[in-house]
């Protein structure tokens, strides 16, 4: 994917309000957004959390996104979110991108984001948290810190691979005796933690250091199979039943990951898997429950991502997930 990125500062018109303690977190980003070089309204750009970021209370849901504008000069986009917490009188956290606004002497900490930044029939870019982060930082020196200029142009069309039979497995196939004996043979059999600690790595409020009681980390397949098992058969509501499905559909299908071992139960394995099928939300509201936007096509991946920060921020919507992960099973099974 080729991207041009070009940073620079500039200045956001009302950034720098005394908001009513502590320092304000912030998201200011400007730029130009093209497609195949040409400026383009509809491109949605999206404030997406990196892992471990600080977010303060009125962070919202669907985090802060815009889109774009057709505007041939100058920038084309300009996505703001300001806290109404704080008011400036200390720096933020030591590491954080955190600076004095030379209008108020108030101290702003850059939230850290990345940025993706899609087009209907194009592949997103997406920027990391380093990228992000460095575009924060060379601002610093500026007359007007702390807001970047960032300039990207969408010129991969692709086609998005949705979910079809194979992808995925509910509930159902993972307690049965098909679904028991694929999680007790993968790499290398009943005592593996291989799965678990994918789970746990990948995941961590759901299935890491971070869920509590439900930290995978070190479980075996056989103590994998026996948990499918009793989340099936559990809970009115059964949303860790559904979500742990698509997980482990995700991980079956990874040739990577399971070699071909899934490939005799009716799954399509491939370098890449389930992973990177994508499945809609619609627009019946569900999308806006989980904190995604309303008729984009979202990698499997990025679901369970999301639902990890979810559970991180403390706003896990646990029917709304349940919805979601029982439509991508049914989707790919």
């Amino acid at each position: 994917m080729k991207t041009r990125l070009m940073i620079a500062a500039a200045f956001a018109c009302g950034l720098f309000a005394n908001i009513a303690s502590a320092d304000i977190p912030y998201v200011d980003v400007t730029g130009q957004v093209t497609v195949s070089g040409i400026p383009t309204a509809g491109v949605t750009v999206e404030a997406i959390a990196c892992d471990g970021a600080i977010l303060p209370a009125d962070w919202p849901t669907p985090a802060p996104n815009t889109t774009s504008t057709a505007a041939a000069t100058g920038a084309n986009y300009l996505l703001v979110f300001v806290t109404s917490f704080g008011n400036g009188a200390t720096p933020g956290p030591t590491g954080s991108v955190t600076f004095a606004s030379p209008a108020n002497g108030a101290w702003y900490t850059a939230i850290d984001i990345q940025l993706r930044f899609s087009f209907p029939g194009y592949q997103p870019v997406i920027l990391t948290c380093d990228q992000v982060r460095a575009a924060y930082v060379a601002t610093l020196g500026d007359p007007n810190p702390g807001v970047p200029v960032i300039n990207v142009d969408i010129n991969v069309p692709t086609f998005v691979p949705e979910l079809v039979p194979g992808d995925t497995a509910g509930k159902g196939f993972w307690a049965n005796k098909n679904g028991q004996a694929l999680i007790k043979s993968l790499n290398g059999g009943l005592t593996s933690v291989q799965l678990a600690n994918w789970l746990a790595g990948n995941f961590p409020y759901i299935y890491g250091i971070n869920a509590g009681p439900n930290n995978l980390t070190g479980k075996s397949n056989l103590s994998m199979a026996q948990l499918a098992a009793r989340l099936a058969s559990s809970k009115p509501l059964k949303t860790d039943a559904h979500m742990l499905a698509t997980a482990l559909s995700v991980y079956v299908t990874d040739s990577d990951l399971a070699g071909n071992a899934a490939v005799k139960y009716g799954f399509n394995v491939s370098p890449t898997g389930t992973a990177a099928k994508t499945y809609n939300l619609g627009t019946n509201g569900l999308a806006a429950a989980v904190g995604l936007l309303d008729n984009t096509p979202y990698p499997v991946l990025e679901l369970l991502q999301q639902a990890n920060l979810q559970k991180q921020q403390g706003t896990f919507n646990s029917q709304a997930f349940g919805t979601l992960f029982e439509g991508v099973n049914k989707a790919g099974d």
